[in-house]
């Protein structure tokens, strides 16, 4: 029924609301905090498909003032750091860190699964992102996720097709482009964060205490 909704948004962390500082981050994860970041991330489990379309796309591009920071999963991790070694780019790789405020205080563009806490979070620290969602669930809820913003302005959506040559030439074009734009990046970073609901967490604790009486 509808007057029983309340639409709050997906709760996060606290930490996550209020980031770090760039520099006390930076520290943290072993990267220069003057140049821009590039964070890739395939959620807690790692994506492979991700993983190999961003390395596929990195054999061609220039970094030039750019970090790559790179959460391969803890079964992915040897393989991309080898990679990167073989691509001569000197990237940070870890397989998983609880540590995403950091992360996100750091990253300028990030590329990523788009599950309902990796959007809440991309929104909240409002950073630009290209998302590749999960392309076998039934129901295909991470693209619906991120449908909502690409829409916005906020994201851009690529399917994963599983085949890293095939990501990859969908990717680079516009991973170049984004990583050569600082004000498309601050553009599509406003627009993901007019689209994040910070208080989320409160607003569902606050309605159970009402609804028991606290």
């Amino acid at each position: 029924h509808q007057s029983k909704m309340a639409v709050t948004g997906c709760p996060i962390r606290s930490d996550l609301v209020t980031l770090p500082s760039r520099s006390e981050a930076a520290a943290r994860l072993g990267i220069d905090a003057n140049q821009n970041t590039l964070t890739v991330t395939g959620a807690s489990q790692g994506a492979q498909t991700v993983n190999e379309a961003v390395l596929e796309s990195l054999k061609s591009i220039q970094l030039q003032g750019w970090n790559i920071l790179h959460l391969a999963g803890k079964d992915h991790a040897l393989t991309v750091r080898a990679e990167y070694r073989e691509l001569g780019i000197a990237a940070v790789v870890i397989d998983f860190t609880p540590a995403m405020n950091d992360v996100w205080a750091v990253s300028d563009l990030v590329i990523s699964r788009s599950g309902a806490s990796s959007c809440a979070e991309l929104t909240s620290s409002g950073i630009a992102s290209i998302l590749m969602p999960y392309p076998f669930h039934k129901d295909m809820h991470q693209r619906a996720n991120a449908q909502v913003l690409a829409d916005a302005g906020a994201a851009m959506m690529i399917d994963d097709q599983k085949d890293r040559k095939k990501n990859a030439a969908t990717l680079k074009p516009i991973l170049t482009n984004l990583l050569s734009d600082a004000n498309r990046r601050r553009d599509m970073a406003a627009k993901a964060r007019a689209l994040s609901h910070p208080d989320a967490a409160e607003q569902v604790a606050g309605i159970i205490r009402s609804m028991v009486g606290l």
